[in-house]
């Protein structure tokens, strides 16, 4: 029979919900283990170690049994090291660090983990807790577009996917989230401006750590906003 093995991992508490009256089932999105589901017990208890330490958003150093044959694993401890405090009190923070949760635990199932993807989520969060309000559509849709690099759906956004020929730098160019984006213009779709896709290169290839120093008219980010907002509900 198989034998429950301890395990020590980085974490993303993503979802949390009682369970008795001392205890919590605790969903992490772990970088080695993917996302798995963990009983806390005794964590409502008043000196229990888990206080302050399961919220949302935090992301820990979690001690976990995990049992090949079981969908519920054990969680023995969670050190806090990055903490959730930008979200509780800022809604646009914390409305785009949920939006972000939201598209990552679709892309990853429970139990395969996907490292890339985690330490997008990982950054992703600390760069939404800590960069100017004014810049957090520039950031958000940044972290959409690598979002969508890392799932392989994305083509270069300056080469046509039908036609692999580079999109024309001015006037415009073709939109079909079908296709995987930017086309040229008699290739159909919808007409928009050819900075768009110039734009989402620019973006794509600008360290995530220099995003917050990116300027960009806030029109063209609004725009590509909602073109990448269509990529990822097409998925």
């Amino acid at each position: 029979m198989d034998k429950p093995q301890r395990k020590r991992t980085s974490g993303i508490i993503v979802r949390r919900n009682d369970w008795r009256e001392s205890s919590r089932i605790v969903t992490l999105c772990t970088r080695d283990l993917g996302v798995v589901s963990a009983l806390a017990k005794g964590a409502h208890r008043p000196k229990s170690p888990f206080l302050g330490a399961i919220d949302l958003l935090h992301v820990v150093d979690a001690k976990l049994s995990i049992h090949p044959l079981r969908s519920l694993q054990r969680l023995y401890s969670a050190d806090v090291i990055q903490g959730n405090r930008p979200f509780r009190h800022d809604r646009q923070r914390r409305d785009l660090a949920f939006r972000l949760t939201k598209n990552i635990l679709l892309a990853m199932p429970e139990g395969r983990p996907d490292p890339p993807l985690f330490d997008l989520f990982r950054g992703g969060l600390r760069l939404l807790g800590a960069s100017p309000r004014p810049k957090l559509e520039l950031i958000s849709l940044g972290i959409d577009l690598r979002y969508l690099q890392i799932l392989g759906v994305l083509p270069p956004p300056e080469v046509c996917p039908l036609c692999e020929k580079n999109l024309p730098k001015t006037g415009d160019v073709g939109f079909l989230a079908q296709a995987g984006g930017f086309i040229h213009r008699h290739e159909g779709g919808r007409p928009i401006s050819a900075r768009l896709p110039l734009f989402a290169r620019d973006l794509l290839a600008t360290p995530g750590r220099n995003l917050p120093g990116f300027r960009a008219p806030p029109t063209l980010v609004r725009d590509l906003a909602d073109l990448v907002q269509e990529l990822i509900s097409n998925l």
